[in-house]
């Protein structure tokens, strides 16, 4: 599975069922392979429209998956790198999705 591959079916796993507890998405750009590009905002409208997509998508990956990381604990960082190193989006539920998009977006998980 490519990088943009993998990359996508977490934004799209995120925006499927993830970051519905929080976001409100619109200007959704779909592929064959499903979501390429959001913009999200809060429910309460408190933040600024923001760009959802690959880079993001890959900026949380590397931040989570970082050496020393914190921002997640053990288990959920396992369950990364364990998709990650197989290449495998398929492991990813729902919710990782969503900390992955929050921590690519704020640099860490703000809405739990």
């Amino acid at each position: 599975m490519t990088d943009d591959a993998f990359f996508t079916d977490i934004l799209t796993t995120a925006v499927d069922g993830g970051i519905d507890h929080w976001a409100s998405a619109r200007r959704h750009e779909l592929s064959d392979a499903g979501y390429r590009r959001v913009e999200v905002t809060d429910h309460d409208g408190e933040l600024d429209w923001q760009v959802v997509d690959a880079a993001v998508i890959a900026r949380g990956v590397a931040l989570i998956l970082q050496d020393g990381q914190t921002m997640l604990d053990a288990d959920w960082a396992a369950m990364l790198r364990e998709a990650r190193a197989a290449g495998n989006s398929s492991l990813i539920d729902a919710e990782l999705a969503d900390y992955i998009v929050q921590v690519g977006l704020f640099g860490e998980v703000v809405f739990s």
